[in-house]
């Protein structure tokens, strides 16, 4: 009978140290090992850091079609060559992105910037000289870009470019708009 009892109080320390020292060394685990790398992107976009005033790289037209209050975005959607099909469905696509955000939609607006424009939209601005320049100046700031003709970038109520988005993938970019816009609301 006394074995057994000491079996017992070696299986409840046993117990008690696991239950109170597991969570500690998983913890120290967690932060002191590449486990936390893979948890650390928060953005599916890249951050563009430093971030750039659009300004500097905008011709005329597309200042024009820039007017953002205090707490409000724009997604611009930039083509190197033609609006057409594709545009549609890109717009379309990040139409769809903006309806589900929630009650900060109305402070998403997403406009077109393509070299030429055959679809005669009117979010489109035809302006190829300002494409052309934000181009370049994204692959000069980002590195490791590579080559591409369309993106997305994120553009502040100070005209900062925030994010760039090579590949329009929905669901990445519906949970960097919702967090963005949940924090910088005015309140």
């Amino acid at each position: 009978m006394k074995k057994q009892r000491n079996n017992l109080s070696i299986f409840t320390i046993i117990a008690l140290i696991i239950i109170f020292v597991g969570p500690i060394i998983t913890a120290y685990w967690m932060v002191n090992s590449d486990f936390n790398s893979g948890m650390a992107k928060n953005n599916y976009g890249t951050f563009i850091e430093p971030s750039f005033d659009i300004k500097e790289i905008a011709e005329k037209k597309l200042m024009k079609e820039i007017s953002l209050k205090p707490g409000e975005w724009l997604g611009l959607l930039f083509y190197k060559g033609t609006c057409d099909k594709t545009c549609n469905e890109d717009f379309q696509l990040l139409e769809t992105v903006r309806s589900v955000i929630g009650r900060d939609a109305p402070r998403l607006n997403f406009k077109i910037l393509a070299a030429s424009n055959s679809t005669n939209r009117e979010d489109v601005v035809e302006d190829e000289a300002s494409v052309n320049n934000l181009v370049l100046k994204l692959s000069t700031t980002i590195p490791n870009i590579g080559r591409f003709e369309r993106g997305l970038v994120i553009v502040d109520w100070r005209s900062r470019v925030m994010l760039f988005y090579p590949n329009l993938e929905p669901k990445g970019i519906k949970k960097d708009l919702g967090r963005l816009l949940r924090g910088s609301r005015i309140r």
